[in-house]
């Protein structure tokens, strides 16, 4: 039965887009490639536009120090008609890998998103293909350019960890009523593939995106609510089966909330999840949360100092988080994180970032607090 109600979900999303509409041919000889189809043959007419971000930071912590060439992001969004969008990010890790490079072991090149939306209206718009999984805020809000901490956090680590995606299809949109606006997004997708751990959580379970490790789709989905101006709070749900067999389940709950009020802010979210044990190390219950707060700076001195710029920024930021990746051994947490530092901004999308990092394991301590420093450049 649950097998049957998945596929009529998916086949509805997959069709809802067939609609008429102007059809052009690619396969004509008199292409601006002849016979090649090149990007000005399918964008003679169409909105198309190339963005991304990149990073580099400098690290150090026990006694030695680096530089890391983290990211390179390239994103491509084409607006092929007002209410159909296709857009795609692909990822360059740590240079990516040379192929031919057995020293490269670290590089990595992936897609992080692709995907085709049809906007019905604001309220319902369909979305099909690699999604980035609506579980919380962070692991959608997590270009570097965006964030003011340089590192992600021990939550975003372990309980949801970022970047999570996956392929599948599924809705999304928003409604008002008056001054309060709610917002929703839900997929049918693959789902995580392997058991928890107590050494990296969720982590390693993350899903490829050729197949299904079983018959079972997965069900997430994240519903908003910001009753006034500055005020945004949310709830997410994740369920699915990770075994082959299709027989042990991943249950998620999770909350989150940002508050604006002038220059400062706090976001803050918490997430549990419960699993089926596979074996008797799988821990059966897991949780995590983190609290962050900013405060914006503008002042005269930094206006009239910098005046080529029109609004530069100094954020101050501090964070707290903490992580259990195992309930059942003890009422604590396995490791808490302390993280405070500021970054300056001469425009919104380029970030100067300067933060020190404490860190307490409740076992197998060791002195890795670390000072951190990058440049987050979105373009």
């Amino acid at each position: 039965m649950k097998k049957t109600i998945a596929s009529i979900l998916m086949i509805g999303v997959l069709v809802s887009p067939m609609v008429a509409a102007d059809y052009k041919s690619l396969d004509s000889e008199k292409g601006s490639g002849g016979y090649a189809i090149t990007a000005f043959d399918r964008n003679a007419s169409r909105k198309v536009a190339l963005g991304g971000y990149f990073d580099t930071e400098f690290i150090s912590k026990d006694g030695s120090s680096t530089f890391r060439a983290h990211r390179l992001v390239l994103e491509t969004s084409a607006q092929l008609h007002k209410n159909l969008l296709f857009s795609s990010e692909i990822e360059f890790e740590y240079g990516a890998k040379i192929a031919g490079d057995s020293t490269d072991t670290d590089g990595e090149l992936k897609i992080e998103q692709v995907w085709f939306d049809y906007r019905l209206n604001d309220a319902l718009t369909t979305r099909t293909g690699i999604v980035l999984v609506p579980f919380g805020r962070l692991n959608q809000l997590h270009d570097s350019d965006v964030r003011d901490t340089t590192e992600r956090g021990v939550f975003a680590k372990y309980i949801v960890p970022t970047t999570w995606s996956d392929t599948g299809a599924g809705l999304l949109g928003q409604l008002e009523f008056g001054d309060v606006e709610v917002s929703y997004e839900g997929y049918l997708i693959n789902g995580l593939n392997a058991a928890p751990t107590a050494a990296k959580g969720i982590r390693s379970s993350r899903p490829g995106f050729k197949t299904d490790n079983n018959e079972n789709k997965a069900i997430v989905g994240r519903l908003g609510l910001s009753p006034y101006q500055g005020l945004v709070v949310g709830v997410s749900g994740y369920t699915g089966t990770y075994d082959t067999d299709g027989d042990k389940s991943i249950g998620m709950f999770g909350l989150d909330a940002s508050w604006k009020n002038g220059p400062a802010e706090v976001v803050a979210e918490w997430a549990q999840i419960d699993a089926n044990q596979e074996t008797s190390a799988t821990p059966q219950t897991l949780s995590g949360y983190y609290v962050e707060g900013r405060y914006h700076l503008s002042p005269a001195w930094l206006k009239s100092g910098l005046p080529d710029f029109k609004h530069p920024v100094i954020t101050l930021f501090g964070r707290l988080g903490s992580v259990d990746l195992d309930t059942s051994v003890e009422d604590s947490m396995d490791i808490t994180q302390y993280t405070f530092g500021l970054n300056f901004r001469p425009i919104e999308n380029v970030a100067y970032k300067f933060e020190y990092e404490i860190n307490e394991e409740k076992t197998d301590a060791t002195d890795n607090n670390a000072f951190i420093a990058s440049i987050a450049v979105g373009f």
